[in-house]
């Protein structure tokens, strides 16, 4: 079969040997020329175009790969911040964890900072919620009703920002115009750690 094919290109090439003798010089330089830009025209489309749109799809896709990397270092950047913010969080967490509880908490805030008595104000729990993770978060509702405004500035500010402070969710006062007495009614949540063992 090799035989063969080298046979017919042989004779091929003996063909057009005798026809390109055949032609003038002009006409041979033309066929030339011709064969030469063919040649050239098929090299561009075959190998030339290819790698051209090879080369250029290689060079969109670093840029995309490139620019995936710098975001990339960005969001592990933010990532490491917020694990250290995190561990502060838990850090001061730690610091004001309420031994006592909160309810017990809250009831001797309200009978020192407010004066009243056990049966003189109104405190609902909630049941836990999950929050952030390892933490649990638990929401009161307390109901009272005082006369002095300033102590219940003192025990807002001792319930927010003292040394075992809580989440002021709400706050509702409403003013009786008969007695002049102030009807409070808030929500306040605490958040704490979940131990293996709560």
């Amino acid at each position: 079969m090799a035989q063969g094919v080298r046979l017919k290109i042989n004779a091929i090439s003996v063909s057009v040997s005798q026809q390109l003798a055949k032609l003038s010089m002009r006409e041979r330089l033309l066929t030339i020329l011709a064969a030469i830009v063919l040649t050239l025209i098929v090299i561009y489309g075959l190998i030339y175009q290819p790698l051209k749109n090879r080369l250029l799809s290689n060079a969109t896709l670093f840029e995309q790969r490139k620019a995936e990397m710098a975001t990339l270092a960005m969001m592990i950047a933010e990532n490491n911040a917020l694990k250290k913010r995190k561990k502060a969080i838990e850090q001061a967490y730690q610091e004001v964890e309420i031994a006592e509880g909160a309810l017990t908490l809250l009831e001797s805030m309200i009978r020192l900072k407010l004066g009243l008595a056990p049966g003189a104000f109104l405190i609902k729990d909630r049941d836990p919620t999950p929050f952030g993770g390892g933490y649990e978060q638990t929401s009161f509702s307390i109901k009272f009703t005082t006369v002095e405004l300033d102590k219940l500035v003192e025990f807002l500010k001792e319930l927010t920002t003292g040394s075992k402070p809580m989440i002021l969710k709400s706050l509702s006062l409403k003013r009786r115009n008969i007695d002049n007495k102030l009807d409070v009614d808030m929500e306040v949540t605490s958040i704490r750690k979940i131990t293996e063992n709560s």
